[in-house]
C-alpha cells in the first residue's frame, strides 16, 4: 500500500488575499476598528494568484494528500460558515471534506 504525505496550507495568505483584503477594508472605513468581524469578509476573499491550480494540482497528486488548515476569527462567529463556504466556492465540495477549522494550530 502507497501512503502520501499529508500537508496542511493555511488559507489567510496562503490560499486567499486576507492581508489586502484587510487593507482595503480599513481604508475604506476606518471607524472600524476590526474589518475582519464584519459579515462576509471571509466569504469574500479573493484567491491568491496560483493559488486555486496549487491546489487541485496537489489533490490530483499521487505523493500529497492535502488538508486546509485554518483559523476562526474569535471576532467573527460567521468565520466557520464563510471560510467553508470559499472552500466549496473556489476549490469544490471535495475539498470541504479536507477542511479542518481549528483554533490552536501550533
Amino acid at each position: 500500500m502507497e501512503s502520501r504525505l499529508i500537508i496542511y496550507i493555511d488559507m489567510d495568505d496562503v490560499l486567499c488575499d486576507y492581508s489586502g483584503a484587510h487593507k482595503k477594508a480599513s481604508d475604506a472605513n476606518p471607524i472600524i476598528a476590526i474589518p475582519q468581524s464584519q459579515f462576509g469578509f471571509y466569504q469574500k476573499l479573493a484567491p491568491l494568484p496560483g493559488a486555486i491550480a496549487a491546489m487541485k494540482s496537489l489533490y490530483e497528486s499521487p505523493v500529497y494528500t492535502p488538508y486546509i488548515l485554518t483559523a476562526p476569527s474569535t471576532r467573527n462567529p460567521f468565520s466557520y460558515t464563510e471560510k467553508r463556504v470559499w472552500v466549496e466556492e473556489w476549490l469544490g465540495y471535495d475539498f470541504v471534506d479536507r477542511l479542518i477549522i481549528c483554533s490552536h494550530k501550533r
